[in-house]
């Protein structure tokens, strides 16, 4: 029988709701599933949750990136409000800004096409997933012109200013490429 890990993003009332079902099936007998990670922001909560569900060996993580480099999981159940999974969504992607200088340079350098040629050509992960995530572009009016800033999850991978388009262009895919 294969055996699906789960992990929790946000444990707060409505991650309460699932680990007590997933702890009632487990008590009925499915044995299908272990719940092998939990992450929220307070780390009590993530803690709580852990100790309520019915496994022993289960992490807490407090940081989001941390589940999803996790290569033992296999399902990632997100109970977050809808507020909160919007305003988070962005945690899920390579997230791209750029200085106000810099966008006419995505048409011109046809950086989007060139974005969704890395993905596809990256392949998938073992679990079927895209190697390269959803990458998110957008404007961003709080940074100098001519900057770029590539994150993902909470880490700077790039943020510098460039005069070359290409340049940027070439750094930013390069850097897609050896996620």
């Amino acid at each position: 029988m294969d055996i699906t890990n789960i992990a929790f993003i946000g444990c707060g009332s409505m991650a309460g709701a699932h680990c007590n079902s997933l702890k009632l099936l487990w008590e009925a007998g499915c044995r299908e599933f272990e719940a092998i990670a939990v992450c929220d922001i307070d780390k009590e909560k993530a803690v709580e949750t852990a100790q309520s569900l019915p496994h022993e060996a289960v992490c807490r993580f407090t940081v989001l990136a941390e589940i999803d480099k996790n290569p033992s999981t296999d399902e990632i159940n997100k109970c977050l409000s809808h507020i909160t999974f919007r305003d988070n969504a962005e945690h899920d992607t390579l997230v791209i800004d750029f200085g106000i200088d810099m966008i006419p340079m995505v048409e011109e350098c046809d950086l989007l096409e060139k974005i969704t040629e890395a993905r596809k050509n990256a392949g998938k992960d073992k679990k079927g997933r895209d190697k390269i995530p959803p990458v998110r572009v957008r404007d961003n009016t709080e940074l100098a012109p001519t900057q770029v800033r590539l994150r993902y999850y909470s880490d700077y991978l790039l943020n510098k200013q460039f005069t070359d388009n290409t340049a940027c262009v070439d750094e930013l895919i390069t850097i897609l490429q050896n996620l």
